[in-house]
């Protein structure tokens, strides 16, 4: 990955604006849109630096016609571990670039089992967490055994 575009906004149609603008301005790819919480999104984009630099100026300058744009950041040559550990999000969540297997397809209560059965974390450290967070949980605890195994 060259460099990573983010643009946060408030609400789901500004979201959409911003990645569909930033995708025509320039020769990028969204990644997706991450839910933040409390209405925050977060658009993601990679490319060329440049080509970023445009695509993320373009696509808050539309989005802040729509709603609110919060943040915008660039990471000029950002790391692809970002997205191979799973920081980054992919909108497509079935995805099998995402390294999660089919953890997406599960409910929240089904994961919060897995990680119960795991035995490392209880009941009350789970209650109020997002997907997200519970699928690292799983997936670091599988990067965990896999290591010990090599």
């Amino acid at each position: 990955m060259n460099a990573l575009g983010l643009i946060e906004v408030i609400g789901y149609p500004c979201a959409i604006d911003a990645a569909d603008a930033a995708a025509k301005s320039a020769n990028i790819k969204v990644l997706g849109i991450s839910k933040v919480g409390s209405g925050i999104l977060t658009v993601q984009l990679s490319g060329d630096v440049g080509a970023i630099n445009s695509a993320v100026a373009a696509g808050a300058a539309s989005a802040s016609k729509v709603g609110k744009v919060l943040h915008t950041h660039v990471i000029p040559r950002a790391d692809n571990q970002i997205v191979e550990k799973g920081i980054v999000f992919l909108a497509d969540k079935n995805n099998t670039n995402s390294n999660h297997g089919g953890l997406w397809d599960k409910s929240n209560a089904e994961l919060k089992e897995m990680l119960l059965l795991n035995g490392a974390h209880d009941e009350k450290q789970l209650k109020y967490m997002k997907k997200e967070e519970l699928i690292q949980l799983l997936q670091q605890g599988k990067d965990e055994t896999d290591g010990a195994k090599g």
